[in-house]
């Protein structure tokens, strides 16, 4: 075992639950951490390929010791999210199927585990990497023992970047944090020693201990008067980001070895989560072979590009009562796509490709179907119809009769998830993976416009989107009418289609003049804002900084009673309303945020 990597699995959900937000598959249940989670998982697997991997999770009840020595340790953190419980178990169950050993250890933080796998694994001469942000594990590096912070793009720090960050080496680390403290553990530390004033005192002291027991050598008056009376507050502290690395952990290399992925049941698992970007990753690495495909159907997908084939496709079109449809085009902006070819379909497993770029050309085929596409006893339906709806537009043919949008139905019945491209939804429904464009275009510099595939490639390609929109149409909609979804979706979804449409079309139009008084006016009114707040804080400051405002906020002696995942007063317009009442800066900072919202977000953005 030469490299052994140590991941901070509880770090990791809890960053990727707070900064990834609305996701959730089918069931509604929040996805989210999970979802961040597999993707660093699967990118440190990527970028380093390690044979030696744990990923470490907190113990139940974890804190048990630490808060048996301090009673306020990390009590004024809230209780972790409901939906953030069951995302954990999960990620223990994602880790048995990605074949990733596990540990958590009960009454046992994570940081303590990972402690005494680092301790063991240098004792046997084997590199560790530990996969985390957390600043106190930070203690335990040396010449065999790394931080890896994939944050910030796989930085790995060694004993001199430590001394570089915080002014001291990995050894004094313990006595550093003990003097700072932590707020997000809520570790007291010394009040009024920063990191700054911190580095000095062990400088000039040589350690924690040494400084508590000379402290009376301290020059400054009030420094000196903490040390002196907080002792044995700091001696506390120094136990809190005290490591333990002496946590029962099983000491035979095989138990970190990375076993295979149960493949399978991993493609089950991400599909039940709608991780289809994960799947598809998946299925690049391994092929699907051993899915079944229940109700296949026999796929037919016929060229029309001669008179004959296309005279008989309009005759059968013309007694249709309901026709999907999609359009091939040169870009994905609607006003300034250009048509490659139309697919057409009415049942499943059964669909047809019109080139405007083949034999017919364009006139004769956009002449064809406009009377078709007019016609008001015909209902037409596709995915994402608001887009055909302005390609069709670009060439003066107006859509008459919308029936039916399948990713409007998606929406609608499925409004929790994030995925609705049919791309997506064919491969969570059906589990089929679609031809991908770039499948077709190619990608980087060998990339070609949309018009050079080849016909028979783009026929399959068009003739598959009209198929699976058949197919998820015949899904979807009874499912609005048995969710009592059917007026909704028809007398206001549908409908609102077009009016949208309609209005991006036609645009609105703004006064230049106007906006840029106004500009002028909004900035001049920022500016004394900007002075009357300066005058409450007693100084100037970055104003759209939160960490600066906080920072004032302290200094005001101001207290808005919420804090952020990270410890930090929260300065939210929310917050701040409730302090208006009582501290006039709060009330002259909401109106700044609110001017500064509207000149930028609108009056200096619209006209360019």
């Amino acid at each position: 075992m030469k490299k052994l990597f140590v991941l901070d699995a509880s770090a990791y959900l809890y960053s990727a639950y707070f900064a990834i937000r609305n996701m959730s598959n089918a069931k509604g249940e929040s996805t989210n951490a999970l979802f961040g989670f597999a993707r660093s998982v699967m990118k440190l697997f990527k970028d380093f390929k390690p044979t030696h991997f744990v990923a470490v999770f907190d113990g139940e009840n974890g804190i048990k010791q630490r808060r048996e020595q301090y009673a306020e340790y990390k009590a004024h953190r809230q209780a972790t999210p409901g939906d953030l419980i069951y995302q954990i178990e999960r990620a223990r169950q994602l880790c048995g199927l990605m074949g990733i050993p596990m540990l958590s250890i009960p009454e046992v933080e994570a940081d303590d585990t990972m402690g005494s796998i680092a301790l063991w694994s240098e004792l046997h001469d084997t590199e560790v990497y530990l996969c985390s942000g957390d600043k106190d594990l930070c203690q335990l590096v040396n010449d065999k023992v790394f931080i890896l912070n994939t944050y910030k793009d796989n930085l790995i720090l060694g004993a001199a970047e430590i001394e570089a960050n915080y002014g001291v080496p990995p050894s004094l680390i313990i006595d550093y944090l003990a003097i700072v403290g932590d707020a997000s553990d809520n570790v007291p530390g010394l009040a009024g020693f920063g990191p700054k004033t911190a580095v000095k005192y062990l400088t000039q002291f040589g350690s924690l201990e040494n400084m508590l027991n000379n402290a009376s050598a301290i020059t400054e008056n009030k420094k000196r008067e903490v040390a002196i009376l907080n002792a044995d507050l700091a001696r506390l502290s120094q136990k809190l980001v005290t490591i333990d690395t002496a946590v029962p952990i099983p000491h035979e290399p095989d138990f970190y070895a990375l076993r295979q992925p149960s493949y399978l049941p991993l493609r089950e698992f991400y599909a039940s989560m709608n991780f289809n970007s994960l799947i598809k990753e998946l299925d690049a690495l391994q092929p699907v072979t051993n899915i079944v495909v229940t109700n296949a159907i026999a796929e037919e997908y016929t060229i029309v590009d001669d008179e004959g084939h296309f005279a008989d496709l309009l005759e059968f079109l013309f007694k249709q009562t309901e026709i999907c449809f999609v359009t091939e085009t040169s870009s994905i902006k609607p006003l300034q796509a250009e048509i490659v070819g139309f697919g057409f379909g009415v049942e499943p497993g059964k669909a047809w490709y019109v080139p405007l770029n083949g034999l017919l050309g364009p006139k004769r085929v956009l002449e064809a179907l406009k009377p078709l596409f007019e016609n008001p006893n015909i209902g037409f339906y596709g995915h994402n119809l608001k887009y055909d709806y302005h390609v069709l537009g670009n060439h003066n043919i107006h859509l008459a009769n919308v029936s039916f949008d399948t990713i409007l139905a998606s929406y609608l019945l499925n409004s929790h998830s994030r995925q609705h491209s049919l791309d997506a939804l064919v491969l969570e429904t059906f589990g089929k993976m679609k031809i991908s464009i770039r499948d077709l275009t190619g990608k980087g510099k060998d990339t070609i416009a949309i018009s050079e595939v080849p016909i028979e490639k783009m026929s399959t390609y068009c003739c598959e989107d009209v198929d699976y929109t058949v197919r998820l149409k015949l899904l979807f909609s009874p499912q609005v009418d048995e969710r009592g979804l059917d007026k909704l979706y028809y007398n206001v979804e549908l409908p609102l289609m077009k009016v949208l449409a309609k209005m991006e079309r036609a645009g609105i139009f703004l006064d230049l003049p106007l906006l840029e008084k106004m500009s002028e006016e909004i900035t001049a009114q920022i500016k004394i804002l900007e002075q009357e707040i300066y005058v409450l804080a007693g100084e100037e400051f970055n104003i759209n900084s939160p960490k600066q405002l906080v920072a004032i906020f302290e200094k005001l002696g101001i207290k808005s009673g919420k804090k952020t995942s990270t410890g930090q007063m929260k300065t939210d317009s929310d917050v701040l309303d409730v302090l208006r009442i009582n501290y006039p800066i709060a009330g002259k900072l909401l109106e700044y945020r609110g001017l500064e919202k509207m000149r930028s977000t609108y009056i200096d953005s619209l006209p360019s």
